[in-house]
């Protein structure tokens, strides 16, 4: 009984560790943003699927004041706002 009591302890702490070097879970979208954002207030975009938990194909902006903004990748303008903060990614790197 003893044994298995520890087992099951160890067991615990391995899933533990694992979750904490896994990191914090990453912001997640789940429905776009409605309206258009300036370019001027966003400093960089990552691309976020539909795979794992987050259920929408996403392009996850980073505004100025780190807020966390969730757009359309099928948008004109979000298209165009991730050209503009690439090419400014390159100029200014």
């Amino acid at each position: 009984m003893h044994t298995q009591q520890q087992c099951c302890h160890s067991s615990v702490c391995m899933i533990s560790v694992l979750l904490f070097f896994k990191g914090p879970p990453r912001f997640c979208c789940t429905r776009y943003q409605e309206t258009q954002v300036p370019v001027k207030m966003l400093k960089s975009y990552r691309l976020q699927d539909d795979l794992g938990h987050c259920n929408i194909k996403a392009v996850v902006l980073k505004t100025k004041k780190n807020k966390d903004l969730c757009a359309n990748p099928e948008e004109e303008w979000v298209q165009k706002a991730m050209e503009l903060i690439s090419r400014y990614d390159t100029l200014f790197a």
